[in-house]
């Protein structure tokens, strides 16, 4: 026993006085590898360590690895595809500078992405499919806020349901958006009221990258993610810079001019950093067919935001982030006029406050905390209305009383999560809280409006993933959620389970199911109000009402072929989602206010079902990716959606959609981007005649230039961009019109041709 302690103590003795532990620092260089331009802002980390750090503007950086062996080094930055590199040092010996070079890649690329199963996890390894739209695309697309740069990604149309406001929803593979969970840096703190407007309301600069998981996604974010999950990931500090960019849209003389800064800030050790943003809107209003009311909105708009992450050791970090966002918009005739005065008038003024403290914790390699606390607060106050061309004089109205609204929404988020790895197995628990109150008050003729509801949800949820094979080429992801409502009786439990197999090194298949449900609450459209021949059309939730629930199925390929001069990535999935007791609408008739209200109820079984296609490629200074949507969105047994009038189909839902996007580097300072959209025939409601409408398709195209250069002996940075959207014109040519229009009968594309300018000055 003596001499076995000796033994052990004089090897103790040895490995510390060995240079093995002595460590030495690694400097190199993040280039890209299509020209060798830096890549500023690079992450380079040690897999399964804490130990990584930040490349600076030219895309230097220096890591001190503790040990002197073969170790490997992960390398990722947006708009590249993620390097896996391994390095081999001997002991003593001083490595030279190293150089790394990533492949570009419009979307996906392997970027690291958290959504899909709530875990870091590189986007080519995750077996629940997650796809990206990163920060290379929406500027190269010239996006300017969230609802743009959704319209870049596979299977999500953006809509405009308003002539009057401008009221937008996201639709994620035809399905409503009620039925997307809309998630910001992983927080459900996107409240019934915020998504009316509020996909206009996020500008692009705060934006680092979307990540969109399609199907089912109750089992870990909860009910309204029966379609999918979209989730916004914001910027943070990287770096010591700041951005001043102008944007400028002009439509036949009416011009939205955003105005844009941001600010980031870190310390020396990289332990603190700050990023801080701020923007302006004024849009005019614009009259399209010349009737003398307006068809896209004027707004004015201010917002200001900031995060802060303090890293008080390692494997611990604190993230602070707070907004505040205020947007007045009216549309109609007589913008300049009181509301109350005129022959319709939608006015909206929002103010939106919101925060988030997150604390993460890596106790070590194989297990982590998290504890997350989200509050938001929106106000509202609002007119729908107006006189239809009745002679105000004759009309007994009061401007107190009626047509004005006020509503409320605070929102509260509690959550905390815990990781545990065991060898090749990953356990994930947590637990959320979502308190919302919803007060809506709309005066009416002879009585007045409200909506007055809270809602309370906890959930729980569980899941385990194992890697097996000899390289871990399968995983197999386990898990579900149990939620209780207080809108239900009884719990909800969502289950779900999602493999994934490396065929090759180079093709993924992914196989998935997950269940879903969508309470019966007052959703995001139920606060907008729509402006039929100047009344009011409300939506109301029958009282039998009860909740929806689904179950989605998916299954996906995806290829990456190595070329010459780059990579393609091909990509197909088949999906699908079976609805029961699926949520329909229907006219019932004026009620006591002289609304027309239309009725939410259960209209029995229902499927989406599908192809989608992907294809992404890299080939030397060109870059792009196009993708499509095949799918069918229908009843099992058609709907009455006006008297005498059925269909079995999903409203506003084409049956063939896609866009596609291509980046042309001409040199080093020239680029090019061409976007192209494609929207097939869809079946469309006419509030005004109580119609079903087919309309035709559409193609949108737009062409963007960019010319960068560096401005005087201070070598400031200048970016200008030019470009036209929709060149070929693109627009709705059935348009309602005069003062006693459809506001909701509008579809295809949200502008016609608009010349579009842009500068932006790195100081």
């Amino acid at each position: 026993m003596i001499i076995r302690r000796i033994v052990c103590g004089w090897l103790v003795l040895a490995a510390l006085a060995s240079p093995l532990t002595a460590g030495v620092t690694v400097n190199g260089k993040v280039v890209n590898g299509s020209n060798g331009d830096p890549v500023a802002a690079a992450t380079i980390t040690l897999p399964d360590t804490d130990m990584g750090v930040i490349a600076d503007h030219d895309g230097r950086f220096s890591l001190k690895v503790d040990h002197t062996q073969e170790f490997r080094l992960r390398v990722s930055a947006i708009g590249f595809e993620t390097l896996d590199t391994t390095l081999v040092i001997a002991a003593g010996e001083s490595p030279e500078r190293v150089t790394l070079a990533l492949r570009p890649m419009m979307v996906d690329g392997g970027t690291m992405v958290v959504t899909g199963t709530r875990t870091p996890q590189l986007y080519k390894d995750v077996p629940v499919k997650t796809e990206v739209v990163n920060r290379l695309a929406i500027e190269s697309a010239g996006a300017v806020n969230l609802a743009e740069a959704l319209k870049l990604e596979t299977g999500l149309r953006v809509e405009n349901n308003c002539q009057n406001c401008g009221f937008t929803q996201l639709r994620l593979l035809g399905m409503e958006g009620k039925y997307t969970q809309l998630l910001f840096d992983g927080q459900a703190s996107f409240s019934g009221l915020a998504g009316v407007y509020g996909l206009e309301q996020i500008p692009e600069a705060l934006i680092d990258r979307i990540e969109v998981v399609k199907g089912g996604g109750s089992a870990v974010y909860g009910g309204a993610a029966v379609a999918g999950v979209v989730n916004i990931i914001p910027r943070r500090a990287t770096d010591n810079r700041a951005t001043i960019e102008y944007g400028l849209t002009a439509v036949d003389g009416d011009s939205d001019n955003t105005l844009e800064f941001t600010l980031e800030r870190l310390n020396e050790t990289g332990t603190s950093g700050g990023f801080l943003h701020g923007s302006i809107r004024r849009r005019d209003a614009h009259d399209v067919n010349g009737d003398g009311f307006s068809d896209l909105v004027r707004i004015r708009g201010e917002g200001i935001g900031g995060s802060w992450q303090f890293r008080p050791s390692p494997g611990q970090v604190l993230s602070l982030n707070a907004t505040y966002t205020h947007e007045y918009r009216r549309g109609g005739d007589r913008l300049d006029n009181p509301a109350h005065t005129v022959d319709i008038a939608e006015e909206l003024e929002h103010w939106r406050y919101s925060g988030e403290v997150r604390w993460e914790h890596r106790l070590n390699r194989d297990l982590d905390y998290s504890l997350t606390s989200a509050v938001a607060y929106t106000d509202r106050r609002s007119f729908y209305g107006g006189l239809a061309g009745a002679d105000p004089e004759s009309v007994d109205f009061l401007e107190s009383s009626t047509g004005y609204g006020s509503t409320t929404n605070p929102l509260w988020t509690l959550s905390g999560q815990v990781n545990r790895r065991l060898g090749r197995t990953t356990v994930t628990a947590g637990v959320e809280s979502k308190v919302e109150g919803i007060r809506d008050e709309t005066f009416g003729e002879s009585d007045t409006r409200v909506i007055d509801e809270n809602y309370t949800s906890v959930g729980a949820y569980a899941q385990a993933s194992v890697s097996f094979g000899i390289r871990n080429e399968f995983e197999l992801l386990t898990g579900a959620r149990i939620e209780t409502h207080s809108l239900l009786s009884d719990p909800m439990v969502a289950p779900r389970i999602a493999f994934r197999w490396h065929v090759t090194p180079t093709l993924t298949a992914r196989l998935s199911y997950a269940a879903g449900f969508n309470p019966p609450q007052v959703f995001d459209e139920d606060l907008h109000i729509e402006n039929v021949a100047g009344a009011q059309r409300v939506i109301v939730n029958a009282e039998s009402l009860r909740e929806e629930r689904s179950n989605s199925y998916s299954f996906s390929l995806q290829q990456e072929i190595d070329i010459r001069r780059g990579m393609i990535s091909i990509g197909a999935t088949a999906f699908r989602t079976d609805l029961s007791d699926a949520f329909a609408q229907r006219d019932i008739g004026v009620g006591g206010g002289g609304q027309l209200l239309t009725e939410r109820f259960n209209a029995g079984d229902a499927t989406v079902q599908g192809i989608e296609s992907e294809i992404g490629f890299s080939v030397g200074p060109i870059l792009g990716q196009l993708g499509a949507t095949i799918q069918t969105a229908e009843f099992a047994e058609e709907v009455e959606v006006f008297e005498g009038r059925f269909s079995n189909r999903f409203l506003r839902t084409p049956d063939v959609y896609g866009q596609a996007m291509v980046r042309w580097s001409l040199f080093e300072s020239v680029s090019l981007t061409g976007i192209g959209r494609y929207t097939g025939p869809m079946e469309v409601p006419r509030e005004l005649d109580q119609t079903l409408r087919w309309v035709e398709s559409f193609v949108e195209v737009d062409l963007l230039a960019r010319y960068r250069f560096t401005m005087g002996r201070s070598g400031m940075p200048l970016e200008f961009t030019f470009g036209v959207r929709n060149i070929a014109n693109e627009f709705q040519g059935d348009l309602d019109s005069g003062a006693e229009r459809d506001s909701a009968y509008i579809y295809g594309p949200g502008s016609p041709r608009a010349v579009v300018f842009g500068l932006s000055l790195d100081l």
